[in-house]
């Protein structure tokens, strides 16, 4: 079936199609307006007129002065009467003409109503009713929405038509193909042409739109049109269904006890982004609903990581019932949270304390129309506890009440720890566990943020900038409250953009301010200084690490695959185990990587595995929420979200931590003592092991070092039962150093040696480096067992006592080249 077979069920919107094809609406709203203002001036002027003139007739002082007015204006009443009369029927016609224009205009969201889908929307006719002949893509330009959706792309109208200009095969909007897609939106439409259109996929590609972003823009610009026409749509059941009735609540009981210990959800805090969480959370809220609504049973306790996020869901109910969208059960309820540390502080002593909550929960259900809150009720009982009372036997049998409906919040730690294992309590309540607003959920949240930000401060957003936001929000600030995190990123953009006198806020705004907050780059464009360091990565890793070319290729390989975005963002940034014998350089590829990714050696958290390896290894990591000590781990990521992860020593921790890391390498998170989840989606993480080193010592001596087989090593550490199979798969790469080569030795002295001349530039002294001492060196720090390591100590203990023997006494003065005599040397190499 083609599209152009489907123009029948656009037909009913084409009245209204039609008039906004030939009336251009901001003109007609103008003169509409002004009209308006007019006729109520006139009819104003027309009032006042027929009043002066009802109290003359009355007579009095005051029917005297209305006397003299009216003969004072006696020559305007005419003119007055006359144009009102003349502009009225001119503002009926109008007001006819706007009703005929609403009632085709709105007939999906009427049929809507009445329970029945409409085939089409009327922002899909606009695109049905364009000549099947026309290209789609200037079809979707000649549409309101469409216009829009370009815009929100970045796109102008000369950018499309240059496109179109230059098309190399010809397409018409009719002949596309589409299967059953149900009603049929704008956004499906948009979503065949993209798909059929590979020539515009690729033009918007150029100009760095994703499909995704495409269909994004879409999707956004028709729920806002679908949101403008329903708040236009004044008539509609909803609209006129959220007008109060009168004298509805007359039939309910006082709570006096609640006013004083309770205060109702919409004079909280908590409401005033209650349109936003049904936006976000509409199907937990939508659950509370269901749960409420039941015969018996119905309670509910709402487990999430913070306060704001439970009793959100509670505004988002309470904003139903305000809206006059609840079901019938529960459409005349109140909300009110019980204030329990109020009562407490006020009764101080168990039985005035079990007498006042008594009372609240009798008159709530005396009421009849009390929905009642206890907020964080681990915390209420605790508080009941320590003036002796048991909370829970008090109140078993208002719970059990079918004339009551009780909401109660926890935190998901305390919940875990007090509530969730009291079965005394838990069958009067059904948990709702909230899970973090992550993909749709938070890009539907940010598009009605972007455009209360917009009414605000007058700049614009792109889509690119909106789904930059919430993927940023996502990895980089991953957290129970990762709405406010990504609000506040647009908030921030918008700022920045009015500081800088730039209207448009973009994806590459937003990403500037990321690698701002988190240090971490985020521009991966060929220009970017972060893409330079990538391509450069074997450059920079060869002038440090040495002799270890193939470890070097493939680290480099896998750290570009993570950069350029094509690997899974819900891992690590980048992972890797580094097989060898000691002093071959895995630490100082560490140290590298650090140092290119994240500017500096500060950025790496170290562990040294070997002290993890007792029966607590796993509580000290992630901590132990019966002592409430936090985990050196949890700590370490909380405070340093962003950086290098090297975990020392790996094959000797515990099973159980080889455990929660299989977890972090495949998911980049897990969870803390108390479920709360720490994110280590921004780490490189690299484990270093001498697992196998006695392969590769064997390899090498029988084979010589061009000869190492990855393979053989992997296989020999997994028949040792060092390394499992899956533990290996998760690294992004198995790196294995080999032993270094007396060559490589040299080098590496060679550099020890520049780094400390560096060290000594600063008191003005410089060392001649000769081939003598660097032979010397070589000699005494070549250790087959520790690699270059006693290199290092070679200079500290021969080198860096002579210089400073030297400094000493005189004879290493500022300026001086020192040079090392043959005794000298020889001494090194002693």
């Amino acid at each position: 079936m083609k599209i152009k077979q489907q123009i029948e069920l656009a037909k009913p919107f084409w009245p209204a199609v039609f008039i906004d094809r030939v009336v251009d609406k901001n003109l007609a709203s103008l003169v509409v307006f002004l009209l308006n203002v007019v006729g109520f001036a006139f009819f104003a002027a027309f009032l006042l007129i027929f009043i002066l003139k009802r109290i003359a007739v009355e007579g009095g002082e005051g029917g005297v002065l209305a006397e003299r007015l009216v003969n004072n204006l006696s020559s305007l009443t005419p003119l007055i009467n006359g144009l009102f009369f003349m502009l009225l029927p001119v503002l009926v016609i109008i007001f006819v003409a706007r009703t005929f224009y609403r009632s085709y205009a709105y007939l999906d969201l009427q049929i809507a109503e009445g329970g029945n889908s409409s085939p089409c929307t009327f922002e899909a006719a606009y695109l049905l009713l364009e000549p099947p002949s026309m290209d789609p893509v200037l079809a979707m330009l000649s549409t309101p929405l469409g216009a829009v959706v370009y815009y929100r792309l970045g796109l102008s109208g000369n950018e499309v038509l240059g496109f179109l200009k230059n098309r190399k095969s010809a397409m018409s909007l009719g002949e596309i193909e589409m299967g059953d897609v149900g009603v049929i939106t704008f956004e499906k439409l948009a979503r065949l042409i993209i798909l059929a259109d590979k020539e515009f996929s690729i033009f918007l590609s150029s100009r760095k739109i994703t499909t995704e972003d495409f269909l994004g823009a879409v999707a956004w610009v028709e729920q806002a049109s679908n949101q403008r026409r329903n708040r236009k749509r004044w008539w509609s059941r909803s609209s006129l269904g959220r007008i109060p009735g009168i004298g509805k609540d007359w039939s309910y009981g006082e709570t006096p006890t609640l006013w004083k210990y309770g205060i109702k959800i919409e004079r909280t805090p908590y409401y005033l982004d209650a349109a936003n969480i049904l936006t976000v959370r509409k199907n937990e809220v939508e659950e509370l609903e269901k749960i409420l609504i039941r015969v018996r049973g119905a309670n509910s306790i709402i487990v999430g990581e913070t306060e704001e996020d439970t009793m959100g869901i509670v505004a988002g109910l309470n904003r139903m019932i305000a809206t006059g969208r609840a079901m019938p059960e529960i459409e005349d309820k109140e909300i009110y949270i019980l204030n329990h540390e109020a009562i407490i502080s006020a009764t101080k002593e168990k039985t005035a304390f079990e007498s006042k909550l008594t009372h609240a929960f009798a008159e709530a259900i005396r009421a009849g129309n009390i929905i009642l809150v206890i907020k964080d009720l681990p915390s209420f009982l605790a508080s009941s506890t320590q003036i002796g009372a048991d909370a829970v036997s008090i109140l078993d049998m208002f719970f059990a009440s079918p004339n009551i409906h009780v909401i109660a919040t926890a935190n998901t730690g305390s919940f875990h720890s007090s509530i969730e294992n009291n079965q005394a309590l838990m069958r009067h309540f059904e948990k709702i566990l909230l899970k973090t607003v992550s993909g749709g959920g938070l890009i539907s949240y940010l598009r009605n943020e972007a455009l209360r930000i917009e009414s605000e401060t007058h700049v614009v957003f792109l889509y690119q900038a909106i789904s930059e936001a919430a993927q940023s929000a996502e990895r980089y600030f991953f957290g129970s409250d990762l709405e406010d995190k990504a609000s506040d990123l647009l908030i921030e953009a918008a700022a920045n953009a009015k500081s800088l006198k730039t209207r448009i806020v973009t994806r590459d705004d937003i990403m500037k301010l990321v690698e701002v907050k988190t240090g971490v780059p985020r521009e991966t464009s060929s220009e970017s200084g972060d893409s330079k360091v990538l391509l450069n990565l074997e450059k920079t890793l060869s002038e440090r690490i040495i002799g270890q070319k193939e470890a070097v290729r493939a680290i480099a390989s896998a750290m570009r695959r993570a950069r350029a975005g094509i690997t899974n963002p819900k891992r690590p940034m980048g992972s890797f185990l580094f097989l060898g014998p000691t002093g071959v350089g895995k630490t100082e590829t560490t140290k590298v990587l650090a140092d290119s990714f994240f500017g500096g050696e500060g950025s790496i958290i170290r562990l040294d595995m070997s002290e993890y390896r007792t029966q607590d290894a796993l509580d000290r990591l992630i901590g132990n929420f019966d002592l409430g000590k936090p985990g050196v781990l949890t700590s370490a990521l909380r405070d340093r979200p962003y950086g290098v992860l090297l975990l020392d020593e790996f094959e000797k921790t515990s099973k159980e931590v080889i455990d929660l890391f299989l977890q972090v390498l495949d998911e980049g998170m897990f969870s803390d003592m108390s479920g709360r989840k720490v994110s280590a989606r921004n780490l490189i993480i690299i484990a270093t092991s001498n697992a196998g080193s006695d392969t590769i010592w064997r390899i090498v001596k029988d084979r010589g070092a061009g000869d190492l087989n990855k393979d053989e090593i992997l296989k020999d550490i997994i028949d040792q039962g060092i390394f499992k199979p899956e533990l290996l798969n998760r690294f992004d790469g198995v790196i294995v150093f080999h032993p270094l080569q007396r060559e490589e030795l040299t080098k590496i002295a060679d550099i020890m040696m520049r780094k400390f001349n560096k060290r000594l530039d600063s008191k003005g002294l410089e060392i001649k480096i000769t081939p003598e001492l660097i032979n010397a060196l070589v000699e005494k720090g070549t250790d087959p067992t520790f690699g270059a390591r006693p290199m290092n100590r070679a200079i500290q203990d021969k080198v860096e006592t002579m210089v400073a023997d030297k400094i000493l006494s005189g004879l290493a003065v500022p300026g001086t080249k020192i040079v090392f005599t043959p005794e000298e040397i020889e001494a090194v190499r002693s």
